[in-house]
């Protein structure tokens, strides 16, 4: 799923730039972010997305959040559109509240959030 949704966006340094998170019981270290590293290309996280395992455990999607919001933070780039895309199992059941965490989102950074 997110392949598909990617393939709408161009990624590069003058263009969008992403972040991949993964969550579990715990927020992992994220696999991919052009963010900090503007000279990734998009065929580079395609890839990078054919390689992240996947973590089972409890639904932490108030710890991944929390993430998306330091790593938006570290961005210099103004007049910028953020958008959090957020793919989950469903209810989360650990860490902090996801309702708390995206509200943040929102106030801090005027992120755009949606989840699947």
């Amino acid at each position: 799923m997110v392949k598909a949704i990617l393939r709408h966006f161009t990624v590069f340094r003058d263009n969008n730039r992403v972040a991949v998170i993964t969550y579990s019981t715990d927020v992992h270290p994220e696999h991919w972010n052009s963010i900090a590293n503007p000279s990734l290309s998009k065929c580079a996280l395609m890839q990078t997305l054919n390689e992240i395992p996947y973590i089972a455990g409890w639904t932490n999607t108030g710890g991944a959040l929390v993430r998306a919001g330091e790593i938006l933070a570290s961005s210099t780039r103004s007049g910028i559109t953020r958008v959090v895309i957020t793919l989950t199992d469903g209810q989360p059941n650990r860490g902090p509240d996801a309702g708390t965490s995206a509200s943040s989102l929102r106030s801090a950074y005027g992120a755009t959030l949606f989840a699947l």
